[in-house]
């Protein structure tokens, strides 16, 4: 099913410098279709100044498959491209991230663990997200209302 949004981003990020520029707008569009033995989607993403910075634009290539495994869990796979117009105003190389994960609904909660990770260098994981490693098992319950 074809989608577009277009949102404008007006918060910081935990942890952010507050004298970054963080207010910009972002539009994405994507296509994704259910195969019956798994789903898929690919989604691109553009911004014309990304994070404010000097009219430095930005885009997003990410695909993602969800392949069921058994009768109550599904694997959860990602993968993503991002690019910069100016990677020097931006401070941050063009990188790829990738997530594998399994997801189940449990009472009407939805829960959720994945291993994700990126190939940006170390140096600019510490200096620009304060992050001492690319790879991370993150997880997640949320119920929607």
């Amino acid at each position: 099913m074809p989608r577009i949004y277009c949102p404008k981003a007006t918060s910081a990020a935990p942890g952010a410098s507050s004298d970054l520029k963080l207010t910009y707008w972002e539009g994405y569009g994507g296509v994704s279709k259910d195969f019956g033995f798994a789903s898929g989607g690919v989604k691109f993403s553009y911004s014309p100044n990304w994070t404010g910075t000097t009219s430095s634009e930005a885009q997003y290539l990410e695909a993602n498959v969800d392949v069921p495994a058994g009768k109550y869990f599904t694997i959860n796979l990602h993968a993503g491209h991002q690019w910069f117009d100016d990677n020097g105003s931006v401070g941050l190389d063009d990188y790829t991230d990738w997530s594998i994960g399994a997801s189940t609904g449990i009472a009407g909660f939805s829960l959720k663990a994945a291993y994700v990770g990126t190939d940006l260098p170390q140096g600019q994981l510490d200096a620009v997200y304060r992050q001492d490693s690319s790879d991370k098992f993150v997880a997640s319950i949320s119920r929607e209302f």
